[in-house]
């Protein structure tokens, strides 16, 4: 068609658990997108805190069925894992959700 135009070679990487943001990377990207189904057995109230393990330095924006719930970061620039904190600012009901996490 005498277009330019490359398709990027970006593909969907899927494990049972997190990989190591700059080595799945490459240190090319600056955001990595974790998604998973996850089945909420009790209604949970707005406030209550989701909590998961991270690594220092990053940023963590998460959504339940694409809307945003809330945030966290650490800043510490250490290469160490943390449990990360993340206060709802929704309530949600027992159901089957896709949980996102968007990763800085």
């Amino acid at each position: 068609t005498g277009d330019n135009a490359k398709l990027r070679p970006d593909t969907a990487i899927m494990n049972k658990t997190p990989l190591e943001q700059i080595r799945l990377t490459n240190d090319t990207y600056e955001f990595v997108i974790y998604s998973t189904n996850i089945s909420v057995n009790n209604d949970i109230a707005k406030g209550a805190k989701l909590q998961f393990t991270g690594q220092a330095a990053n940023a963590y924006i998460v959504y339940l069925n694409n809307e945003y719930i809330g945030q966290t970061a650490d800043y510490e620039h250490t290469s160490k894992t943390l449990t990360m904190s993340v206060t709802m600012n929704v309530a949600v009901s027992k159901g089957d959700y896709v949980l996102t996490v968007v990763s800085s």
